[in-house]
């Protein structure tokens, strides 16, 4: 077992998503519920859950397992008529001694005042970030499709319990995004076309996610990454 703990807080996060906005169980192929392979030579599992809400088309909380990987994943879009921020939680350790933690609210409009709220909304809840690790510089194609605000940092086992609020505030703002959040309809397709972008920018250029393939069955990994884990067709 590894240090961090992350499918613990990956099911923290799952539960305060469920409970504060209302959220529903989807329905996922069955045989991309539980996957089941090797890494480093010892068993690995990934187990990945989904729900749906009034105002949230698809959420989806991902864990992978292993004696030296813990990996938890959070996705969180919004029906497009809100015109709202993807919520993106990223944790991965390898190992035993540092871990990587990504977190982000992805902006879907560039209507200035919009935006300028969702940066004030999160500054209410995210602490300071100052002695957080070690800043990680985005790849190019996440620095694309994530905000100015986004957190990117390795951290190491003492830093933990400052990670995971700093993930928090990520949380809790989102949440607030959404339960304020106002219709749009007027924008709904734009904000359509940029949630496929995103999507799409993580299947294509993410070299990290070949870990799946390496891992798990090819074909299945494949499919899991089209269909749950950034689906090729967000749900209406």
């Amino acid at each position: 077992m590894t240090g961090f703990r992350f499918a613990e807080l990956v099911r923290r996060l799952e539960r305060r998503l469920v409970n504060e906005l209302g959220l529903e169980p989807c329905a996922l192929p069955a045989e991309l519920v539980r996957l089941e392979g090797k890494f480093r030579g010892e068993p690995a599992t990934l187990q990945a859950r989904a729900y749906a809400g009034r105002r949230l088309a698809y959420v989806r909380c991902v864990e992978v397992a292993s004696r030296d990987l813990d990996i938890g994943n959070v996705l969180g879009v919004p029906r497009v008529e809100f015109a709202l921020p993807l919520l993106g939680i990223d944790l991965v350790e390898v190992g035993r001694d540092t871990a990587v933690v990504v977190a982000d609210l992805s902006p879907m409009t560039d209507e200035l005042a919009q935006r300028a709220h969702q940066r004030d909304v999160l500054a209410q809840h995210r602490p300071s970030l100052v002695n957080l690790g070690t800043a990680i510089e985005l790849p190019a194609w996440a620095a694309e499709c994530f905000s100015s605000d986004a957190l990117s940092a390795r951290i190491d086992p003492e830093q933990a319990g400052a990670s995971e609020s700093a993930v928090d505030a990520y949380v809790a703002a989102f949440i607030q995004l959404v339960r304020d959040g106002v219709p749009s309809p007027a924008r709904a397709e734009l904000t359509a076309q940029r949630q496929r972008a995103y999507t799409a920018a993580h299947r294509e250029r993410d070299r990290g996610l070949l870990l799946l393939r390496r891992i798990f069955e090819p074909s299945l990994a494949d499919r899991f990454l089209g269909e749950v884990l950034f689906p090729e067709q967000v749900p209406a």
